[in-house]
């Protein structure tokens, strides 16, 4: 296959602890600082001694003021430090981190965007809501954030329990018709492989059952697949309903995107998501999901939160070729879904695709809502392209072509479900294969087809695996419009 092109790309996730006032210090030291000096001042100005017991303990604290460990003041150590202990003694995993850094940003994300591989620039910012983080794209004025969810097993549940989970998730798409500033839902079917953890010490236990346990780890088993789920929500400030003033603070966006997170999420318990595994990312856990999509080894970087330590640094090389993409030490082809399921299907249907035990794949859809008279004009035009492709079928005396008539009599049902609702939710549909290898990646290419064979037809992408890449980060930039 000829290679498109040799470039590669920096995608760094550089933390950016605090933007610094001064040399290397932060706004809150400088601040500190001025009001230790005009203590000190005010101290003189009353006769004070210069040296005494006050002035030496205030020289202290302005000596521990001015301090810096890793771009970090002190202030801010003992910050994170109370925030972990939080989490330590509370059990919850989305304890605050570090109430310094609320409403503020503290990373920076460069990765190629939609148009000639330009890099676009993003900010992690983190939310007041727990330490949960999000990702700002300014100049779009779209706030991300990135869920991670659990959700309970489809195979003992009966038919009736399947379609009232299926009904919630339809009830929960249709609530975005109240929520307009809520401008693009991506859903993530993973299915990735992960190192098995080990059940013995071999040094500390060398009976033959932990001797065949050991090799049974280290080898056949050196590895389980493991499945989740990523919920991308996305809010634009700019489409909040009549009334309302849009406003690009952090702190409105932040209280915003926190708002229909909890809505959403509320909505969607009733659909099978588990209570207890809904976790809103941080920016250490955004780091560690796209450090071990594709290094198998990342995952021993990870501390026990599942969070890769600022220490190691997110940069990944990739090189697009012409419908796959070498992405580190893995490769990658992404394939688009252009056709759906066109008869009745079971409310399960895509499970018994995603439910994968030996490929590692992303599956992403991409939810958005649009106004009737928006949709209405979309398939409108659609329509027209259907009817003229069968007037000129019969014209030249073909036989009327069967995709051309379901897709014309598909259309009509959705402009009658759109008038009806008043709106309708647009979506697209993209899987991306993961391999080790470049041999392997075209063996599992053909199971994953396999096994979606009759269900869905998935076209492989040419010159656009990049931009189809990018989407299948856990970052929710799948169906984002260009700039």
């Amino acid at each position: 296959m000829a290679k498109q092109e040799q470039e590669l790309y920096s995608s760094t996730f550089a933390p950016l602890l605090r933007q610094k006032a001064a040399a290397i210090w932060s706004w809150h030291q400088i601040v500190i600082g001025l009001v230790i000096g005009g203590m000190f001042v005010i101290g003189l100005a009353f006769r004070q001694p210069v040296v005494s017991f006050t002035h030496v303990l205030m020289l202290i604290v302005l000596i521990v003021n001015f301090l810096v460990f890793h771009r970090l003041s002190v202030w801010q150590i003992i910050g994170l430090r109370m925030g972990y202990l939080l989490r330590s003694a509370t059990g919850r995993s989305n304890a605050t981190v570090s109430p310094l850094t609320q409403n503020t940003t503290v990373a920076l994300l460069d990765i190629p965007g939609n148009e000639d591989n330009k890099i676009t620039p993003y900010q992690i910012v983190n939310t007041p809501f727990a330490g949960a983080a999000m990702v700002w794209d300014a100049d779009m004025g779209e706030a991300t954030a990135m869920l991670r969810l659990s959700a309970t097993s489809a195979q003992l549940a009966s038919n009736d329990e399947k379609n009232m989970r299926a009904a919630a998730f339809s009830s929960a798409l249709r609530s975005l018709r109240d929520r307009p500033d809520v401008v693009r839902v991506t859903i993530q079917s993973r299915s990735l492989r992960f190192p098995t953890e080990k059940t013995v010490d071999i040094d500390h236990d060398d009976s033959f059952v932990a001797q065949d346990l050991n090799v049974l780890e280290t080898d056949m088993l050196n590895g389980l697949m493991q499945h989740d789920f990523m919920l991308g929500i996305t809010v634009n400030p700019d489409h909040t309903g009549a009334g309302e003033r849009a406003t690009h603070e952090l702190e409105s966006v932040c209280d915003l995107l926190s708002r229909r997170v909890r809505e959403l999420t509320d909505v969607l318990m009733a659909s099978g998501i588990r209570s207890y595994g809904i976790d809103w990312l941080n920016m250490r856990q955004l780091r560690a999901q796209i450090k071990t999509l594709t290094d198998f080894d990342a995952f021993t970087l990870l501390d026990d939160r599942k969070e890769l330590p600022d220490s190691n640094p997110l940069a990944t090389s990739w090189t697009e070729f012409s419908t796959y993409m070498q992405v580190g030490p893995s490769y990658a082809r992404s394939y688009w879904i252009d056709q759906w399921p066109d008869t009745p299907v079971a409310s399960t249907w895509l499970a018994s695709i995603t439910a994968a035990s030996d490929v590692q794949f992303v599956f992403t859809q991409v939810l958005r809502l649009r106004t009737e008279k928006k949709a209405k004009k979309e398939l409108d035009r659609k329509l027209n392209e259907t009817k003229t492709m069968s007037a000129i079928n019969a014209r030249l005396d073909r036989e009327a072509d069967r995709k051309t008539i379901i897709e014309q009599a598909t259309i009509e049902t959705q402009l009658h479900e759109n008038a009806k609702n008043g709106g309708d939710i647009q979506f697209q549909g993209f899987v991306t294969v993961i391999s080790s290898d470049r041999e392997s990646l075209e063996a599992d290419c053909e199971r994953f087809l396999s096994r979606a064979n009759g269900l869905l037809h998935l076209d492989r992408m040419a010159n656009q695996q990049l931009v189809r890449w990018v989407g299948a980060l856990p970052l929710g930039l799948e169906g984002k419009h260009s700039r």
